[in-house]
């Protein structure tokens, strides 16, 4: 089967969401009825073009069928690659190797929101073992790479069928420092027709970056994650020994941390809570 300038349009009937596939070039092949199948091809989606090649075993009598997968987006380098076998029962029930590789995280977000404000141009590399299923998708033997920062651990997202609301766990540690400053956005990166000289509004600029007013989060989601790291690099200060456990639930942030060497030889063990007075999820974009 051969696909040209094809052109595919998904309508969400519960949002009025409407997503469109364009310029689709694929061939898919078979051996015969029951495989081993074959399929490659490009297409665009939110303008960007995506590069894919597919191919399995034959259908088996009993069992999972092996699957081998590419996903490209050439312009930002991202590439997503699988590895592993899928239930044919019914159930989504996924397993093998996965690596998802780009050098734009913003950009790699782009392809599936549509949006792209220019931040996180922050490259990323996972790989890992993933276990997927209507409602979780696990990453175990995890190994996440940004940067010259290289950490090990697991990470799994929950309630993905009700979104009431997502759960995102993980535990990530690592010899290496981490550099938060790619990911921040401060007041620094905005244009200001003049400049505050007095001490009291530059501490005060200061807290507002460490503790926004208000946060975007893409979805509704709670965490618990805890990142332990050689180092932490913040703004322009280097931590050494960083443990630090974020937990999320509704409103409510809480982060307990640990610090064995900050500046000044000194050490810091403590915990942060912010309680937002209220929350609001956006119906178009879903965001909270």
């Amino acid at each position: 089967i051969e696909i040209q300038e094809g052109k595919v349009i998904f309508v969400n009937h519960s949002t009025n969401a409407r997503y469109s596939v364009s310029d689709v070039n694929t061939t898919l092949k078979a051996n015969s009825l029951t495989g081993p199948f074959s399929g490659q091809g490009d297409l665009v989606y939110n303008k960007n073009k995506i590069v894919f090649n597919v191919k399995t075993d034959k259908l088996p009598k009993e069992g999972a069928l092996p699957i081998e997968a590419t996903i490209q987006v050439p312009e930002i380098g991202g590439k997503i690659s699988f590895n592993g076998v899928t239930s044919l029962s019914g159930a989504l029930d996924v397993q093998g190797q996965t690596s998802i590789n780009t050098k734009s995280i913003g950009g790699l977000l782009a392809v599936v929101t549509g949006e792209n404000d220019g931040s996180l141009n922050q490259d990323l590399g996972i790989e890992g073992l993933i276990s997927a299923s209507e409602n979780q998708i696990k990453f175990d033997n995890l190994k996440v790479s940004t940067g010259d920062f290289t950490g090990n651990g697991k990470i799994s997202v929950q309630n993905l069928k009700a979104k009431n609301p997502l759960l995102v766990t993980g535990d990530i540690k690592s010899s290496d420092v981490l550099n938060l400053n790619p990911f921040l956005k401060t007041s620094s990166d905005k244009k200001t027709s003049s400049k505050k000289s007095s001490d009291a509004s530059t501490v005060k600029s200061s807290n507002k970056d460490i503790v926004p007013s208000s946060l975007t989060l893409p979805m509704d989601i709670n965490t618990n994650f805890k990142l332990d790291v050689a180092a932490l690099r913040f703004q322009k200060y280097n931590l050494r020994g960083v443990a630090v456990d974020l937990n999320k639930k509704g409103k409510e942030f809480k982060t307990s941390f640990n610090v064995s060497e900050m500046p000044g030889q000194a050490k810091a063990a403590g915990a942060l809570l912010i309680n937002y007075a209220s929350s609001s999820q956006s119906q178009k974009t879903g965001q909270v």
